[in-house]
Formats: C-alpha cells, sequence, structure tokens
C-alpha cells in the first residue's frame, strides 16, 4: 500500500506554493484534463473543491488519474450520503491536505497513481475520524472504497504506517489549518437534496463512534 522513499519536487508543489503567498486558491491541472468527471460529483462543488484538495497537498500531476479521481469523488459523495455537512466534509479535507504533504515528503517517490489516490483517502478516513464526535467505520470505507484494492488487514497495516508517519499526532497548527480552510472555503457547500445514489451507504450504514474511542491509541506528542 505505501512506500519508503523520498518525494520528487513537482509543479504542483511550486504552485501550492505560489498559491499560499497569494492567498489565492490553486486548481490542480488533471482535473482541467479530466473536465468531463465533472459529472460524476454527487454536488457541482465538489470536483472543484478536490481539485483544491490535491493541488494544496502537492500531488504530482501524474499521480492523479480519471480512475483516483473517481474515487476521490466517490468518497465525498459517501459522506454527504453519511449526512455529514459540508462544514464537517472541509475539516476533514483541510487535515488530509496537511497529512498527505507529510506522506509525500516520506513516500511519494515510491507511490504510483492508485497508490496514491488511496493514501489520500485513507487519510480523509483519519482526519474524518480525528475530528468527528460521530465517525463513519473503516470497514465501511473498506466496502464502499477499498473492497477491489485491498483486504481489511491490509488496510489496518496502512492506517498504522499512515500514522506512523505523522508521530501519531494528528492535531496540526492552527494557523496551518486555517490557512487551508480558507483556500477551501470559496468551494459552496449544500447539504445533498437529491436522489440517493445506488450502491453508496445511507446514514443507517455510518454507525456512531465516539472520536474519543477512535483516537484512543493515540498519544500526544509532547511539544
Amino acid at each position: 500500500f505505501l512506500c519508503m522513499g523520498a518525494a520528487p519536487s513537482s509543479p504542483v508543489a511550486a504552485e501550492r506554493c505560489c498559491a499560499a503567498e497569494s492567498g489565492r486558491a490553486p486548481r490542480h491541472p488533471s482535473f482541467a484534463a479530466f473536465g468531463h468527471l465533472h459529472a460524476a460529483a454527487h454536488l457541482p462543488t465538489d470536483f472543484g473543491l478536490l481539485s483544491r484538495v490535491c493541488a494544496l497537498a502537492g500531488i504530482p500531476a501524474a499521480l492523479v488519474t480519471e480512475a483516483g479521481i473517481r474515487q476521490m469523488l466517490r468518497t465525498v459523495k459517501m459522506l454527504r450520503l453519511c449526512d455529514y455537512s459540508g462544514g464537517d466534509i472541509r475539516v476533514s479535507l483541510a487535515h488530509s491536505v496537511l497529512y498527505m504533504r507529510i506522506t509525500l515528503r516520506i513516500c511519494g517517490s515510491e507511490m504510483d497513481a492508485q497508490e496514491a489516490s488511496n493514501t489520500l483517502i485513507l487519510l480523509v478516513f483519519i482526519a474524518h475520524s480525528y475530528t468527528q464526535d460521530e465517525t463513519c467505520p473503516l470497514r465501511v470505507w473498506h466496502h464502499h472504497l477499498f473492497k477491489g484494492y485491498c483486504t481489511v488487514r491490509n488496510l489496518d497495516s496502512a492506517l498504522v504506517k499512515l500514522l506512523q508517519f505523522q508521530r501519531w499526532v494528528l492535531r496540526v497548527p492552527q494557523h496551518d489549518l486555517d490557512h487551508t480552510l480558507q483556500l477551501l472555503k470559496d468551494t459552496e457547500f449544500v447539504l445533498p437534496g437529491g436522489p440517493r445514489i445506488s450502491g453508496l451507504p445511507g446514514p443507517d450504514a455510518c454507525l456512531s463512534v465516539s472520536r474519543m474511542s477512535a483516537r484512543s491509541p493515540l498519544t500526544p506528542r509532547e511539544d
């Protein structure tokens, strides 16, 4: 699922830095290349939102493919159909951006496109579990997003490795979080009002698990 190595520099990372300095929200070039996938988004704003997420995380263009974008859109769609608010989803995505930057520095050069998209999605799960009081459990994510890619045991192992990359600390600097949220903010979040999509879970599938329970194995690092 994940390999060790050094992440290469990329035009996307450079664009992210320029965008951070100018205060504008960047767009990922791969999303422009696969603009037809806009129709696959559960909400029209989701496509642009994920373009910003990938750009801010600094994911190289070669690692963002049509299949990966579809999987990311499906992830956001699942969370919306589980009745998480747009604001809650945005907070989870903002955390995952900061986690993904660390992950790319450690093993980005060894990732292929499928690994990159699945890693980002698993980081969204970690962020979701950390920030939400009631969470959609990992087995639901595996069933709807990872079932054809790996076993639950492999997913658990990848989860532990990603937590190790974060040094078991999921708290992020407040100014980094605020800045990332600001850059994601110009995407409007609207609660889904359309029909439920076949094959994705509804709210009943997302059993409540307290955030404290999800965070219990994690011991914050002493600053």
